[in-house]
């Protein structure tokens, strides 16, 4: 349990902003994933990315830059099979392999890391046993995680299973106002970083 520490809070406030400015200095060992949001022309979400902290660090300058930014043109990612897309919004439809292959080694190989990031889990993620299963291995062991973990609600057909998961994590609720305080976060993320002696 004092293993992680997890953020929740209002959908496009800033959370992963802060949390990956915050973790750019241990990019070099750091383990884990972040998602990246995929949009259109109008600046609409329609598709989501899985990205592995190793596809960051092989890219290089712009890995960096992929890290720091949260959203990306659609237009601009390869759509292959191994481009990381897992949820295109519409139509809605969910790509478990991601999650069952590229998801469950990122996991597999984090186990024993410095400091994990998972930014984010506990929507359609959870959907995929194997991923499910990996992700709690993960957490119950001594390897320090940190990261975002969507809010029940917002969870859709997976609310059970972020229910479940987070009898296991440490989960701080940032401000429901439109913004997070990146003061506060920033605090608070330093803070665990300094008990773990990073």
């Amino acid at each position: 349990m004092n293993s992680n520490l997890f953020f929740q809070g209002p959908v496009r406030s800033g959370k992963s902003t802060v949390l990956r400015r915050e973790l750019l200095p241990y990019l070099p060992d750091l383990g884990g994933f972040v998602v990246r949001r995929l949009l259109d022309d109008l600046g609409t979400p329609v598709a989501y990315q899985l990205v592995t902290m190793d596809k960051i660090r092989q890219m290089e300058e712009d890995g960096i830059k992929m890290f720091l930014a949260v959203d990306a043109p659609y237009a601009t990612v390869s759509r292959n099979g191994r481009s990381g897309i897992f949820l295109c919004t519409t139509p809605r439809e969910i790509q478990p392999e991601v999650f069952e292959t590229v998801g469950v080694d990122c996991l597999q190989a984090a186990l024993g890391s410095k400091l994990v990031l998972l930014d984010e889990i506990g929507g359609v993620d959870l959907l995929c046993p194997t991923f499910r299963n990996a992700l709690s291995a993960l957490i119950q062991s001594d390897t320090p995680c940190i990261g975002i973990i969507k809010e029940i609600e917002k969870a859709r057909d997976a609310r059970f299973y972020n229910l479940e998961l987070r009898a296991f994590l440490n989960v701080r609720t940032l401000s429901p106002d439109k913004f997070v305080d990146p003061s506060d976060l920033s605090g608070q993320i330093k803070s665990f970083l300094s008990v773990k002696d990073y």
